[in-house]
């Protein structure tokens, strides 16, 4: 399992997520230079759902609106073998106009890289790995944080209840 989780392959999701180096999507390669536009963090989004399905882990867009803006987080779980306990791993996927390398393209590809290697050892518990939309959203009228409230109140409150 270390051997697929290596420098190289930290430094490919990073320059794809960072606009360094185009990333291969379906529809074709496109270049993720900003995740701060509408388009940009569709790309984003569509890079990691994409990036999952090739390890074989089913993943899906959440499309919501907020506002005057329309976003998109990234779900995937990956079912534990017993037990009834969940976990949540997080990263934003959004950025202030920029690529966001640090901000937050390292931790998209944690989660990637994560999920990736917690596949093989068939977790005893539930693990899912959430991808937030509109966490930057640094107006008057909106409010920032929105993907992972929207998230959250809609099925983190529901496996709770259960």
């Amino acid at each position: 399992m270390a051997a697929e989780i290596n420098e190289s392959s930290i430094h490919a999701s990073l320059a794809y997520l960072s606009g360094t180096s185009p990333a291969p999507l379906e529809g074709g390669e496109v270049i993720i230079s900003e995740c701060g536009s509408e388009d940009g963090r569709r790309a984003a989004a569509q890079y990691m759902e994409e990036s999952f399905e090739v390890m074989d882990i089913p993943a899906r867009i959440l499309e919501f609106i907020y506002g005057n803006r329309r976003g998109f987080n990234v779900k995937v779980t990956l079912q534990g073998t017993g037990g009834d306990k969940h976990l949540w791993v997080t990263a934003h996927l959004d950025s202030v106009y920029n690529a966001g390398a640090n901000d937050d393209a390292s931790g998209l590809v944690s989660l990637l890289l994560t999920a990736r290697a917690l596949k093989q050892l068939n977790p005893q518990h539930t693990v899912h790995f959430v991808a937030y939309d509109l966490e930057k959203v640094y107006e008057p009228e909106q409010a920032s944080l929105v993907g992972s409230f929207l998230y959250v109140g809609s099925t983190v409150g529901a496996v709770r209840e259960r």
